[in-house]
């Protein structure tokens, strides 16, 4: 069975705004997006609408890969 959450949650312990982008395997970004973080606050984004495939979340400089 496979399981697809068309959420993703984020977590930043510093206090700000960051720029999160998504990649797919092909280098283009297929989604970008500012968050605002408060100091340990979650934020949310709907990943839905992404095409199926591997994908790196970029984070400030961070990256972490998912596969939707």
């Amino acid at each position: 069975m496979n399981v697809f959450y068309a959420n993703i949650s984020i977590g930043n312990e510093n206090v700000g705004t960051k720029e999160v982008k998504i990649i797919n395997v092909s280098g283009q970004t297929v989604m970008a997006e500012t968050l605002s973080f408060e100091g340990g606050n979650m934020e949310t984004i709907n990943v839905s609408s992404l095409p199926a495939g591997a994908c790196v979340i970029n984070l400030g400089g961070t990256t972490t890969k998912f596969v939707r």
